[in-house]
């Protein structure tokens, strides 16, 4: 237990860390790490993904909301454009739930990383819309919420996905990165809610967030994610796009990995 501990610390200091410097809530970092740590413990094999995405998801809700707080003081995102994307996150985040329940897992894993490649795609050869667009709810609501529906069905997080898409439509980087870690907030909240009602014959579980790892995450990825969002005040903005981009390009190829295994 002692090593597990250690472990899971060292995820919380590593998503916290990414999650605070990219945008990304640290999902795409913590449901790898922690079905391998799950594995190495033999943990029952069915159980594995739905803790793993399970614990992520409860950890993303601390994780966001340190970084918002953090990105709040700094004013390095607008409050207008972030309740303008909420209505679609919410409306997303609720389909997401409804192809959880029906959908198979091989389609919704081959549409999240067909949104992965093309994010990668965008982020690290900076592509952009022949027109830049205004961040109203007119505007964003269907796009917003594919990717919200597309990403909550994933079990990992959107940030990146969100990341890319308003880079796309001509938002500076950087405040792509912050508006995004915003949305991951409430998107997280909602797919709690799926979480906390769901049930595991793991010991030391509630619903399907296995709650030493939680535990042992959340206090050092709260504080790492306000270090990590100080941190993007000093990289450059192409840079932080290429970092994205491989996280990106990784978390597919972990999918698909997991898919074909």
């Amino acid at each position: 237990m002692v090593d597990s501990i250690f472990y899971f610390i060292i995820v919380g200091i590593a998503s916290g860390t990414l999650g605070g410097l990219l945008g990304i809530g640290g999902g795409l970092l913590i449901v790898p790490l922690l079905t391998f740590i799950f594995f190495g413990y033999n943990f029952p094999q069915e159980e594995i993904p739905r803790l793993a995405v399970g614990t992520s998801q409860a950890t993303i809700v601390f994780i966001s909301l340190s970084a918002v707080y953090s990105q709040y003081k700094q004013n390095m995102f607008s409050l207008t454009h972030f309740w303008a994307c909420v209505p679609a996150i919410l409306v997303g985040t609720c389909v997401g739930g409804l192809l959880i329940l029906f959908a198979p897992a091989l389609m919704l894993t081959l549409i999240f990383c067909c949104a992965l490649v093309i994010s990668m795609f965008v982020l690290f050869f900076s592509l952009h819309g022949k027109h830049a667009h205004s961040i109203r709810t007119s505007v964003v609501f269907f796009p917003i919420a594919i990717l919200s529906a597309i990403s909550s069905a994933a079990g990992i997080g959107g940030g990146g996905l969100f990341t890319a898409y308003f880079s796309y439509i001509h938002l500076p980087v950087k405040e792509s990165i912050a508006l995004s870690m915003s949305l991951v907030l409430p998107m997280s909240i909602a797919t709690t809610f799926y979480v906390i009602s769901g049930h595991s014959d793991v010991d030391y579980t509630f619903g399907l967030i296995y709650y030493p790892a939680f535990l042992s995450i959340v206090i050092p990825a709260v504080i790492c994610a306000q270090l990590g969002v100080r941190l993007r005040s000093y990289i450059p903005y192409k840079i932080l796009q290429k970092i994205l981009a491989c996280m990106l390009l990784a978390s597919g190829i972990y999918l698909v990995y997991k898919t074909v295994s």
